[in-house]
């Protein structure tokens, strides 16, 4: 009877869970706009915080928040001047040339003389042929409509204002006032709660800090070298193809397949298929450079998590959150392995998991009661 009440205990339990968890989220969805202001607002406050943190000690809080701020707007006003325009310039001719690169792609794969296509089954020689105009379909199907709504929501009065005023004074009040917040925090526990609490919030600060400003230093690294790759090679549009490949870098594995297949592409229509071959080789090496030398000694294995870990997070987050959660979703899987270190068991030894000789007799001996019990 006791074992009965403590299953409906643990079913109740879990579907309160669900409840709770399910109206989270829709509460969250509600309010996307505000969601969306704070996170930006953290994400900026972790960015500049060290930089604050050394100038207060040199000067007052607010006039620190102030020089950085100044500092920022300077640098975006550079950016804005220097590379933005040729990037617009970029990818205005890429979008002229489109059409020219599809058909020339699909004459050099349907080419009869050519010693790498002529070599393929008919099959998927069919198929390479047609997949350059499956995938602008695809673009023009699903990428422009988003890109539309995204550009309807940057150009709309609420992202400016959020852009402009809210995210820079909420960010402001973040910092002005983090030791109160975490004061007030730590007093919600218990005293004797309280040190666990601390020890929870500082390596949950850890992880989302070195995550946002290890991750955009990794994105602007691998976006210089894959511009440098490309221009060593003459590839066109190559300062384009660079800066989709950094921004999207900020999304683990995302920005190696975005420089991946319209480098090679770009370069094969081009140049030549040893072009090609090489630009796929550099691009290969400078991401193989990135995940095991760059990214580990900018991130310091902040992380822990692992690939399979950072895929699947990934792939959920964007399926609740859309391109919001694409973006959280990897620090917000990390926060989660802080926290299941924290309050879960941890895992057993490797030699704990492999199976014995005596899994494998308890195994066969409930194969076995099984195959004696009536059906």
């Amino acid at each position: 009877m006791a074992s009965n009440r403590t299953a409906l205990q643990v079913l109740a339990t879990i579907a309160l869970a669900a409840l709770l968890v399910f109206g989270a989220a829709l509460f969250l969805a509600r309010i996307a706009a505000a969601v969306t202001i704070l996170i930006a607002s953290i994400f900026l406050a972790y960015l500049i915080n060290p930089i604050v943190r050394w100038l207060h000690r040199r000067m007052h809080i607010v006039l620190a928040i102030v020089v950085v701020y100044v500092a920022i707007a300077i640098v975006v006003a550079l950016v804005l001047n220097f590379f933005v325009p040729p990037l617009i310039a970029d990818t205005a001719t890429f979008v002229k040339a489109v059409p020219a690169l599809i058909s020339e792609l699909h004459a050099a794969i349907n080419d009869q003389h050519s010693r790498f296509f002529s070599s393929l089954p008919p099959p998927v020689r069919t198929y390479l042929a047609d997949l350059p105009q499956a995938l602008v379909g695809f673009v023009q199907q699903y990428g422009l409509s988003t890109a539309r709504q995204a550009a309807g929501y940057l150009l709309s009065a609420v992202a400016v204002i959020a852009t402009i005023i809210a995210v820079p004074i909420l960010t402001a009040y973040i910092l002005l006032d983090q030791e109160n917040l975490v004061r007030t925090f730590l007093g919600l526990f218990p005293e004797k709660r309280r040190p666990k609490a601390k020890a929870v919030l500082l390596d949950l600060d850890h992880v989302l800090g070195g995550f946002i400003r290890g991750q955009l230093l990794d994105a602007v690294v691998v976006g210089v070298l894959v511009y440098v790759v490309l221009l060593a090679f003459h590839v066109p549009y190559a300062y384009l193809v660079a800066v989709a490949s950094g921004v999207f870098q900020i999304v683990p594995y995302l920005g190696a397949i975005v420089a991946f297949f319209p480098a090679i592409t770009l370069a094969f229509v081009n140049n030549g298929p040893a072009n090609a071959v090489g630009v796929a080789v550099a691009i290969v090496v400078v991401h193989q450079l990135d995940g095991n030398v760059i990214a580990p000694r900018i991130m310091r294995e902040v992380l822990g998590l692992s690939p399979f870990w950072i895929v699947l997070s990934v792939l959920v987050f964007t399926e609740l959150f859309g391109i919001v959660g694409t973006f959280v979703a990897v620090p917000a899987a990390a926060m989660l392995r802080v926290m299941k270190m924290h309050f879960l068991p941890g895992a057993v030894e490797p030699q704990e998991a492999e199976p014995t000789a005596l899994d494998e007799a308890l195994r066969l001996e409930k194969e076995e009661i099984a195959n004696v019990e009536p059906r």
